[in-house]
């Protein structure tokens, strides 16, 4: 599965660095794990003897300081139902609370870099009384302190509705709720943490209760119309094959022989909705 990720990021062109040389049970691995390395078990935070934490931030930032000894910032509880398409966050499987972990210094004006960090199934923070076990295991907050960093923590819940079974509170990754466009732009998880980051970015913090909210779009966007092989259309997420043919994602439109020879033109017209042009 690690393997089929790695080549699912490089194919966007992604500058990935994947290291598998690790004894890692199912789990985040990290100086504060409680659980030993190859064991898979709750809270799924595992204890290796290395720090693949600082390893990763040094990938994405280049030079990190080294991480703090004592926590000095602190994590700020806001409302995610202003950020969700719809300002109902549990309708797409996210909790109405989340996090982020402020340093003092980005409290006060300075210049910050922000690090998304997304749970694993079963670690959100009201998945069976979880709580806070990974925001105080994964290390991020330690390196936050020392490199000027917030750290954005969503949160994902449970939810078995009709049309959307997830038990165990995991991102969606795989399209739970008929969200076609779950892994890019429009997918409703996506644009809500997008949300939360421009908020961010903009240089405040996301409070409880929300002081904004983020304003609907009143101005429909031109339709984007994609020529490609149909076989491109399938990896980029704008259909979907099945017996050898490719459909169109919403529309489920038959696009022809799913092949790198066969070509389509398909446009966009509602997030993750794409009908033959």
């Amino acid at each position: 599965m690690n393997d089929d990720l790695a080549t699912y990021y490089s194919g966007f062109g992604a500058n990935v660095t994947y290291r598998k040389n690790s004894a890692a049970g199912h789990a985040w691995v990290s100086p504060l794990g409680p659980v030993a390395c190859s064991s898979t078990a709750s809270p799924f935070i595992n204890d290796c003897g290395d720090d693949p934490v600082g390893e990763l931030l040094a990938a994405l930032l280049g030079t990190v300081n080294s991480p703090a000894g004592t926590l000095s910032g602190k994590l700020v509880q806001f409302d995610q139902n202003a950020f969700a398409p719809g300002g109902n966050a549990n309708a797409i499987s996210m909790d109405a609370k989340g996090f982020a972990y402020v340093p003092p210094v980005c409290s006060q004006g300075a210049s910050c870099r922000l690090m998304v960090a997304l749970h694993g199934c079963k670690q959100g923070y009201s998945y069976q009384s979880f709580g806070d076990a990974f925001m105080k295991n994964a290390y991020l907050n330690e390196y936050a302190d020392t490199n000027n960093m917030i750290v954005l923590y969503p949160q994902a819940i449970p939810l078995s509705t009709a049309g959307t079974t997830n038990p165990n509170g995991c991102w969606n990754w795989w399209g739970y709720g008929g969200d076609a466009a779950y892994a890019w732009h429009g997918g409703k998880q996506l644009e809500a943490i997008s949300a939360m980051v421009r908020k961010l970015s903009s240089g405040s913090t996301p409070t409880t209760p929300p002081t904004t909210t983020i304003p609907p779009t009143t101005t429909a966007p031109a339709p984007t119309c994609v020529t490609d092989t149909n076989y491109a259309h399938t990896t980029a997420g704008r259909a979907y094959q099945s017996g050898g043919y490719a459909y169109a994602n919403g529309s489920k439109q038959k696009l022809g022989l799913w092949t790198i020879y066969n070509k389509s033109t398909i446009k966009e017209t509602g997030p993750g909705h794409w009908e033959l042009f």
